[in-house]
């Protein structure tokens, strides 16, 4: 049986079908940022009362990760590279991660930024934190307003369909490229194919339907005309990266490529693997075309267990609680290819040397996705037309693929 296709919406993010075909129950997350809650569990669970490092809290909602750290840098006059954290979180959400500070600082235990981001004094400690450095993450969601009758008949044949493949496709998820203005892997191929200009009409121009009248009007100024000292006047100031661009080419008219360089590097760095990411995504795609399942391996394919790696010659089927399949991310440094991520690039008009942008400083080496991602610690609970869940994801997983096969919605949840 063919796989049923993704909503558009999906399509434009590499993810071109359901791995599932049992109905969705529909709904609405999200309806506020209580409705999704996601608290990270750390492999640092112990704290001193010594140590260089001081460990808080960032709780925070309404704002992502990068965000709240360039708001807790500029209030505490601290740079940003020495904020450490382990994850990145959504915007649409409320989280609870841990962020490291040199204790030198000597900050206060709780700090308020502002009504969204707050951090709470934990302990002291060695290290800093670093991107990784997490076991994963506890998603407590509600899912309000499903639609029509059997609605745990539905839900229960979904979790067995997803537990007869083995688990799902570990695709990235929608914030990966943005939740309202879903484009961060655009602009990543533009950068990739040194598009200068492109570039930065597409962080900065490209109104959005789901963004304020003001925010809207500001990126429509400055696509249709180029006038980046009135586009600077209409964006708030939480929109940094836009008004860090308008900034200087206020200073240097037409210099898109000085503007860009003036972004933090992680943000070009982001943006890079964010189309990374819709490459995977694409790649993902294909073997669900080729009906491979999430658990299945076939000739070429590495697999992990305990450490110890294997090049299988042959279509077997793992055990995804002990073994893993190793899927290509694309990089400059990627040695190996098979036909569907030869197909990919091809489609995609791009070669690897290209995700070296040494003109930015920034590249993408490349590397493996494990697969499948195992939904961990279930449980849910149906009450009229709600459906409340709990469950734990490695790190690296995204809680929306998991929904999409739930919900199967034809828009935006």
């Amino acid at each position: 049986m063919k796989p049923i296709p993704s909503p558009k919406y999906e399509k434009e993010l590499g993810i071109l079908y359901y791995q599932t075909k049992t109905k969705g129950i529909g709904g609405k997350i999200r309806a506020s940022y209580e409705d999704f809650v996601v608290k990270e569990v750390n492999v640092l669970n112990t704290y001193t009362s010594e140590g260089k490092y001081a460990y808080y809290e960032l709780i925070k909602k309404g704002v992502d990760t990068l965000t709240a750290l360039m708001m807790i840098s500029k209030r505490l006059k601290i740079p940003m590279r020495y904020i450490g954290y382990a994850g990145l979180k959504d915007a649409r959400a409320l989280t609870y991660q841990l962020v490291s500070i040199p204790s030198k600082y000597k900050i206060p235990k709780h700090i308020n930024i502002n009504n969204h981001v707050v951090l709470k004094f934990l302990g002291l400690g060695k290290f800093p934190l670093r991107k990784g450095m997490l076991q994963g993450n506890i998603f407590k969601l509600f899912i309000r307003d499903v639609s029509g009758i059997g609605i745990e008949n539905r839900l229960s044949n979904v979790l067995h369909e997803i537990d007869e493949s083995g688990g799902l496709y570990p695709f990235y998820g929608h914030q990966r490229f943005g939740t309202i203005r879903p484009n961060t892997h655009i602009v990543g191929k533009f950068l990739v194919k040194r598009k200068w200009e492109e570039a930065v009409t597409e962080i900065v121009g490209h109104p959005h339907p789901g963004e304020s009248l003001r925010v809207r009007e500001a990126r429509r100024i400055f696509e249709e005309t180029g006038e980046a000292r009135e586009a600077l006047k209409l964006f708030p100031k939480k929109y940094v990266y836009e008004r860090i661009i308008l900034k200087h080419l206020i200073r240097k008219p037409g210099n898109y490529f000085y503007a860009l360089k003036k972004l933090p590097k992680f943000i070009i760095q982001f943006y890079i693997e964010a189309y990374q990411s819709f490459m995977f995504n694409k790649y993902v795609s294909k073997r669900i075309e080729l009906d491979i399942s999430p658990s299945t391996a076939v000739e070429g394919d590495m697999v992990v267990k305990n450490s110890e790696f294997t090049i299988v010659h042959t279509r077997v089927k793992i055990d995804p609680l002990r073994e893993k399949i190793l899927l290509p991310l694309i990089g400059y440094k990627t040695l190996k290819f098979d036909r569907n991520l030869r197909e990919v690039l091809e489609e995609e008009n791009v070669n690897i040397k290209e995700f070296l942008v040494k003109e930015l400083n920034v590249g993408v080496e490349g590397g493996f996705r494990k697969t499948p991602m195992i939904i961990r610690n279930l449980d849910y609970v149906v009450f009229g037309r709600n459906v409340f869940l709990s469950f734990f994801l490695n790190k690296g997983y995204y809680a929306t693929i998991f929904l999409r096969e739930i919900m199967k919605n034809e828009s935006v949840f």
